[in-house]
């Protein structure tokens, strides 16, 4: 039977019961810890208590950092029972750790959320607060077993107070009968261990003195117990606490080092509609995740939910799928998620925006006309600010001119800078959409990584080849190739004495790797010197995009090229390459950079469009440059310059998205001479330009 769900937003908060709890807790690890100071014995659980408490505070700490006020307030509530007002999620969690005893089993959570989604679906929202919800209730289990360790705690104390009271009496006392002492019973939480206690002591060697055991009798009778029956009853309750505890500290590390993307992915009833796709399970997961947020999206300010609007989604895609003559992008379920049907499909599923996306969508409509109109605001403001103060001191009007000439600039600069800062943290990157290829760049997608370089001496030369390598070995796979585009350096005649050894070094050296692998996957193209007549030089033509251009030609078949014949061979590059990633002869390539790079721009929504009236990409990407950074330099590299210009560094440089203004606000690119392109869209944009 579903649970029912309030519609009121406003619940009962987490937080607060986690810093109480978080309280209790660090009192009971220092009771414990005094306890273990002053050698008194301590239960198993205080032991796991006392040697995880730093697993503990890691749990309280990720659920500060994770579980903010504003995302557990959209969370569905319960309207009915014990738990009402907390979120759905935080009852399905406590009924698992309540029937499981703690004990985190990913299989056991799997099969539990499917069985709960048979009757009634979570949302996207709810299984990602799956984790962090366990761990809250977790916390708060350890709280109540923390509370049960300090009364036992507590209650053995006392009672170790009273014997040790007798034995002082009987070491002092001369006499040979001793007092028969009573004693009162603590408070009923106390009393177990406290009673347990006292029979241990009178077990071990002690003076003469006669402890009455009346008080602990009448107690017993009332309860229906023996003596062994209570120590047997705590021994219990001590070994019960124990495995809980151990349960608990076990689950929490488990829970962090879980993969729980896998886990949403797997019980994800929306998930699980769009994988009906053929194309949805071959993209990465960041994708795949993009696609069920904008799922989620629509599902909130909808009438629909989310299993309904992936279902939609998917419908549309099958139709535009069996239509003949449909454009490809239609066929994608991001098309309508991401892509340029998102409104329409909004409109379809009677989506209303909230007050911030209009507003964010009305600037973007007109984002040349706003940005130009907000700097100009800006800096007029900026300047009113002297200016006022110079009329109030008298000044001329010359004087006046002279103060707006020298201060426009600076104004004009720092609200440039404002409303660049502005608007990159209301607009944040995007994600590209990205297909996964996990066995590597299939034969369809072939791609060249080619250096662009001029040969001035041997060594560099070499080094150069080393460095092809290199980016071989980082990057294999059997549709990835390299090349070197080679040109002389420039000169006054057409030939030069060391041009023929500089080229047989790399001929030779790619020839020794194409041997050493197996495979020709290594290559040379050199081109020879042509006379420039601006430049009075005999050189490479055009230089670098000379190169370029020349090889997008000669990948097509062109015989015209000014590339040379090798060994008598003239050059050909292999056919069907599809990508060219160019680089700078300096430019790392990181591992696996091919295969993501190359995994972007084959995506659906990404592969480029042309417009033959226009000679333009009109939607897509022809070419993809990703970012690049300086090198993270060894402890005597860190020059002024390094400290200066080299942003973030660490471990890993590429960790964080990048903002670039003119692409994120206007959707298009700035390309700096190192990326990938798209051959075919590139030549076709570039010709006869």
């Amino acid at each position: 039977q579903a649970q029912k769900i309030s519609t009121i937003k406003a619940g009962k908060k987490v937080i607060p019961r986690v810093r109480e709890n978080s309280r209790v807790l660090l009192a009971a690890y220092k009771a414990v810890a005094k306890a273990v100071r002053e050698q008194h014995a301590i239960t198993p659980a205080a032991e796991w208590l006392l040697d995880n408490f730093h697993v503990l505070e890691e749990q309280v700490s990720d659920i500060y950092a994770d579980l903010p006020e504003s995302y557990y307030r959209e969370l569905p509530k319960l309207a009915e029972g014990v738990l009402t007002g907390y979120p759905r999620v935080y009852g399905i969690a406590w009924a698992l750790v309540a029937h499981t005893d703690s004990r985190f089993d990913p299989g056991m959570l799997a099969h539990f959320i499917k069985a709960y989604q048979n009757v009634d679906p979570l949302t996207l929202g709810e299984l990602w607060a799956i984790p962090i919800t366990l761990r809250v209730l977790l916390v708060e289990n350890l709280r109540r077993l923390a509370v049960r360790i300090m009364r036992s705690q507590t209650g053995r104390e006392l009672a170790d107070t009273f014997m040790d009271h007798i034995e002082h009496i009987a070491a002092e006392s001369d006499k040979p009968e001793l007092p028969v002492l009573e004693a009162e019973l603590p408070a009923p939480p106390l009393r177990q261990a406290y009673a347990v206690q006292i029979l241990q002591r009178l077990h071990d060697p002690h003076p003469g003195t006669v402890v009455s055991l009346d008080f602990l009798n009448e107690w017993l009778n009332e309860q229906d117990l023996s003596l062994d029956e209570i120590v047997q009853r705590e021994h219990t309750t001590q070994i019960a606490g124990n495995l809980t505890v151990r349960n608990i500290i076990t689950s929490m590390r488990a829970i962090s080092a879980f993969d729980w993307s896998e886990f949403v992915e797997d019980v994800s009833l929306a998930d699980a509609c769009l994988r009906v796709h053929d194309g949805y399970a071959a993209m990465d997961f960041l994708t795949r995740d993009r696609y069920r947020h904008a799922i989620e999206d629509l599902a909130k300010r909808s009438p629909h939910s989310e299993v309904e609007i992936a279902r939609k989604v998917i419908d549309k895609a099958q139709q535009s799928k069996e239509q003949p003559g449909t454009n490809e992008r239609k066929q994608e379920p991001g098309y309508y998620l991401i892509g340029g049907g998102r409104y329409a499909f909004e409109r379809e599923v009677n989506f209303n925006p909230s007050i911030k996306q209009k507003l964010l969508r009305i600037y973007i409509a007109r984002a040349g006309l706003a940005y130009i109109g907000n700097i100009l605001l800006l800096t007029g403001v900026l300047l009113a600010l002297p200016l006022n103060a110079s009329l109030a001191a008298g000044l001329n009007g010359f004087q006046l001119f002279l103060l707006t000439l020298f201060a426009l600039f600076p104004a004009a600069d720092i609200a440039v800078g404002l409303v660049n800062r502005f608007i990159i943290a209301r607009l944040p990157p995007n994600h590209l959409p990205r297909l996964a290829l996990k066995d590597g760049v299939p034969e369809a997608l072939s791609t060249f990584v080619v250096v662009p370089t001029l040969f001035f001496s041997v060594a560099e030369v070499k080094e150069q080849v080393e460095q092809m390598e290199i980016r071989y070995l980082s990057n294999p796979g059997e549709n990835v190739r390299f090349a070197l585009l080679s040109d002389w350096a420039d000169s006054d005649q057409e030939t030069m004495p060391n041009d023929d050894r500089l080229l047989n070094v790399a001929t030779a050296g790619v020839a020794a790797l194409n041997t050493k692998y197996g495979v020709q996957r290594f290559f040379v193209f050199h081109r020879k010197r042509l006379w420039n007549p601006g430049e009075g030089k005999w050189m490479g033509w055009e230089r670098k995009r000379g190169k370029l251009q020349e090889f997008n030609r000669l990948l097509r078949g062109a015989t015209d090229t000014s590339f040379l014949a090798i060994d008598g061979k003239p050059a050909v590059a292999p056919a069907g390459v599809c990508y060219v990633i160019t680089l700078d002869a300096d430019t790392k390539l990181p591992m696996g950079v091919v295969s993501q790079l190359v995994g972007v721009a084959a995506h659906p929504l990404n592969r480029p469009v042309f417009d033959p009236n226009t000679q333009c990409v009109v939607e897509g990407y022809g070419i993809l440059q990703p970012r690049v950074t300086p090198t993270l330099p060894h402890r005597q590299e860190q020059t002024l310059f390094h400290q200066i210009f080299a942003g973030a560094s660490g471990t890993d440089a590429y960790a964080s998205s990048v903002s670039e203004l003119y692409q994120d606000l206007f959707a298009l690119g700035t390309y700096s001479g190192k990326g990938l392109y798209h051959v075919d869209s590139f030549e076709a944009a570039l010709a006869g330009r």
